[in-house]
């Protein structure tokens, strides 16, 4: 059983993917969140440790994380979205 609303927000995010990506990725001040988010997570949590990522938009965090080493299942409602994590794997 679908659910129109969330049909409705998958396909604004879907159709938005790409802008939000070039947006995401170039922005001076999330790429320095993200950074400090990386390494607190690298202090805690061991190389190889699995990571579950709700609402992965892009996939950035989600390649990133594997690129340090994390085991990492990246999910989203906007099938866009997704296509275009997968394309950075």
């Amino acid at each position: 059983m679908s659910d129109p609303h969330l049909d409705t927000i998958a396909e604004a995010f879907s159709r938005t993917a790409e802008k939000y990506d070039s947006f995401a990725e170039d922005h001076p001040h999330l790429t320095r969140l993200r950074q400090k988010v990386y390494a607190h997570m690298m202090r805690h949590l061991p190389a190889e440790s699995h990571i579950l990522e709700l609402n992965a938009g892009t996939g950035t965090d989600a390649v990133a994380l594997a690129q340090r080493g994390y085991r990492v299942h990246a999910t989203d409602i906007a099938p866009g979205m997704l296509a275009r994590a997968e394309e950075k794997v």
